[in-house]
């Protein structure tokens, strides 16, 4: 038992050295831009606007799978406007801005890699922090008066990500990448938001 036991550490640098010897590691770093819609509970409004994306990871290939783990930061500034309209009584404008911001680890399976047009899918986990500002006109045309509002908060929560889209190889490092983002976080209700966007993917 006890030469069992001393063999273990031994087998194990074997077995660690021959999978090594199987898997093709590349870093690689990607930029994209697009554009997202926010909902969450019970609201009225969905925010929409730009969003940009950026990432540093690897990518593994092995005889099984091919597969890439980045980290993700993703900026995004989305409005919108509701205009509650009860003339000749009062009108009322409201603004709604929403600026996200996404930190997440993303895990993604690439298939047909022998073929240069990719489809991929992948999850996402980290930390969503969303700022909102919202912006109350009123106006009552008897009273000829006009009266304006301003509401902002912040608050940050867990987030998760569904991905899916498609790469393309330009050359053997350079990368398309066209793709969709579901994001889900709760920062006091749910929030989930929609990204769709496109850019560039480079590897080393």
């Amino acid at each position: 038992m006890k030469k069992i036991i001393l063999a273990l550490p031994a087998m194990a640098v074997i077995s660690t050295g021959a999978l090594a010897g199987g898997i093709d590691a590349a870093p690689y770093i990607s930029a994209k831009g697009g554009v997202s819609v926010a909902t969450w509970d019970n609201a009225a409004m969905s925010p929409n606007g730009f969003s940009m994306l950026g990432a540093f990871g690897a990518r593994i290939k092995t005889d099984a799978v091919n597969m890439r783990g980045e980290f993700e930061f993703s900026f995004s500034n989305l409005s919108d406007t509701k205009n509650n309209d009860f003339w000749p009584f009062f009108l009322e404008t409201i603004d709604n801005n929403h600026k996200t911001q996404a930190y997440l680890a993303n895990f993604y399976v690439d298939f047909l890699e022998e073929y240069r047009l990719k489809p991929y899918i992948g999850l996402g986990l980290g930390m969503v922090r969303i700022k909102e500002t919202v912006g109350i006109n009123y106006f009552e045309p008897g009273m000829f008066t006009s009266e304006y509002y301003q509401f902002s908060g912040s608050d940050s929560g867990l987030g998760w990500a569904l991905h899916g889209g498609f790469s393309f190889n330009f050359t053997d490092g350079l990368q398309g990448d066209v793709g969709a983002r579901y994001m889900l976080t709760n920062v006091g209700e749910d929030v989930s938001m929609f990204t769709a966007s496109a850019g560039l993917r480079y590897t080393f």
